[in-house]
């Protein structure tokens, strides 16, 4: 091999050796600004959004990205998203696909202690309110005061801290043998009457109650601790 050749070879050598670099960063920006903006669109899940904190590793890319999430449980704080390379933007054509080890803030407006309260109280909405917090590493908060309503708490609340569902007990509203208000609505008109609960219920649940007045039996959702709104048909 002749001098010239040897000396064509090692300037081809320098040169990519000294353009590795700027590709690596090329790269590495032109990622990351796709990665802020998939965050920047909104990456919602379960009522919550996501903001990005960290990330290990970008796909070593210049071309064109699409970020997506994995089938998540609860809200984690540490997860992989899928990166996928597409031959031409907006083609659908997957050339390569990378997961991204990120960390992320679960961002979510839910109910949040007023102040400190003691482990066993069944709240009441009086002693909440709602705040955007991060809710990364639970499950799902509470996102109406109302919701809360006759939830036995199973630990202490600190003043400010948010309220997860792991964190109470539903408590029935009604009892058996209670005595109720029916709700039925027929269009814009609302009738009520006297029902019995035929067994206990908590907020939410379907609820078989009696009309007193006519004896019959109808089936409602339970509203309040007084309160059962008729889902089909009429009040009896």
């Amino acid at each position: 091999m002749g001098r010239g050749v040897m000396r064509r070879l090692l300037l081809l050598l320098v040169g990519a050796l000294l353009f590795l670099p700027v590709w690596a960063e090329a790269a590495e920006n032109a990622a990351m600004r796709s990665l802020r903006a998939f965050f920047a669109a909104g990456v919602a899940h379960d009522g919550a959004v996501a903001e990005l904190a960290s990330v290990d590793a970008l796909p070593d890319t210049t071309g064109p990205l699409r970020w997506r999430l994995p089938r998540l449980h609860r809200f984690p704080r540490r997860f992989s998203l899928i990166a996928e390379e597409l031959r031409a933007p907006g083609s659908g054509v997957v050339t390569r696909r990378w997961f991204v080890p990120v960390e992320v803030r679960w961002m979510a407006v839910v109910a949040v202690a007023r102040r400190d309260i003691p482990a066993r109280t069944v709240l009441d909405p009086s002693m909440m309110t709602l705040r955007r917090v991060d809710i990364a590493g639970h499950d799902a908060g509470f996102s109406s005061l109302e919701a809360v309503d006759g939830l036995r708490l199973l630990r202490r609340l600190r003043r400010g801290a948010p309220l997860f569902l792991a964190d109470t007990h539903r408590l029935p509203l009604i009892r058996r043998g209670q005595l109720v208000t029916i709700e039925a609505r027929f269009g814009p008109v609302q009738v009520t009457t006297v029902g019995k609960a035929l067994r206990s219920a908590a907020r939410g649940d379907l609820l078989l109650v009696e009309n007193l007045r006519s004896k019959r039996q109808v089936e409602g959702r339970v509203i309040n601790a007084r309160t059962v709104r008729v889902v089909s048909g009429g009040a009896g």
